[in-house]
């Protein structure tokens, strides 16, 4: 089963089209969404603790 699942993630294009229609599926199914630059500075900003 493992062997099977190896061989289909080696396969995948990850530089193609499917991949951008597929994140964008999986964000939209858990509710997601793409990063901004509003994101980065918010996060620039947080003190390292």
């Amino acid at each position: 089963m493992l062997a099977g699942l190896l061989e289909l993630y080696a396969k995948y294009d990850w530089m193609g089209r499917s991949i951008t229609y597929h994140r964008t599926q999986i964000r939209e199914f858990f509710g997601f969404r793409e990063d901004t630059i509003g994101d980065v500075q918010e996060i620039s900003a947080c003190p390292v603790l």
